[in-house]
């Protein structure tokens, strides 16, 4: 089901894959023949909270999308949280590029569905702030490319996760104190740095 205003749209979407399949399909997803714009991803940091065992990511995605920008790509921040006692995955990212024209704001929840333990929930939101025509532009490009990432989430998970990964994974290794982990004042965790507004 999709919902859209002016300068929002938010999608609801049923994975019929356990959580585990889903989340490591999203992490292995790229480069992916559904989804070709992506010609990059750096791993700008990444650490392990050592309290509650999440795996935060920041990474930076070199795109194409020649609607926006004179040089054809156009440059985005990705933040990942990924909690596996929860089973929650958060992907939240900015636009780096073209910010005096549009900013854009895309926010992906991955949780194990309710009523089916066996199947994953997509909760999708982007938002745009920019002039209306842009914003229109902008959010219609931006569903045709979650239509197009799920269905190359798909094809990970059948030609990535179910096809090369084993079924169980081995326990992770305590955490040690040379395991990088996310930075604490006062016995709780420093905020990573925030994503633009």
């Amino acid at each position: 089901a999709m919902a859209a205003t002016p300068f929002s749209w938010t999608g609801h979407f049923v994975i019929k894959k356990p959580w585990t399949e889903v989340m490591r399909a999203a992490q292995l997803k790229y480069p992916n023949p559904y989804n070709t714009s992506v010609l990059s991803i750096d791993v700008v940091s990444r650490s392990i909270d050592a309290e509650t065992g999440a795996l935060h990511s920041i990474k930076l995605f070199n795109s194409s999308w020649p609607m926006f920008s004179s040089g054809g790509e156009l440059r985005a921040v990705e933040r990942t949280v990924v909690n596996p006692q929860k089973k929650y995955m958060l992907l939240e990212s900015n636009n780096v590029d073209m910010r005096g024209v549009l900013k854009a704001y895309e926010k992906l929840e991955y949780e194990v569905h309710p009523e089916n333990k066996e199947w994953t929930i997509i909760h999708h939101r982007i938002s745009v702030d920019a002039f209306r025509f842009i914003a229109y532009a902008a959010l219609s490009a931006s569903q045709k490319a979650a239509d197009s990432g799920r269905e190359a989430l798909n094809w990970a998970i059948e030609n990535r996760v179910e096809n090369f990964m084993p079924k169980s994974v081995p326990a992770l290794p305590a955490i040690s104190a040379a395991t990088p982990t996310v930075p604490r004042i006062n016995n709780k965790p420093t905020p990573l740095p925030p994503l633009f507004n």
